[in-house]
C-alpha cells in the first residue's frame, strides 16, 4: 500500500511574517505552542489546526 507524501509547510511568525524553524504537515495540530521566531526574537503562543494559525490572546500566567 502506497502512502501519499505530505507537503511540509514552514510556519511564519505571526508578528514579522518571516519563516520560522518549525515545519508542519496538513494534519498537524498544535495547541498552546510557544513559537520562537529567529528573526524578531519574539515568542508567541499559537494554535494551528488544518494549517490555520491563530495567536492565543489573554493568557494569564500562574506562578
Amino acid at each position: 500500500m502506497k502512502t501519499e507524501q505530505q507537503k511540509p509547510y514552514w510556519l511564519p511568525c505571526p508578528r514579522c511574517k518571516e519563516k520560522t524553524d518549525v515545519k508542519i504537515h496538513e494534519d498537524t495540530t498544535l495547541l498552546y505552542f510557544p513559537l520562537q521566531c529567529p528573526h524578531c526574537k519574539q515568542e508567541t503562543l499559537i494554535h494551528v489546526v488544518q494549517l490555520k494559525m491563530a495567536e492565543v490572546k489573554n493568557i494569564e500566567k500562574t506562578t
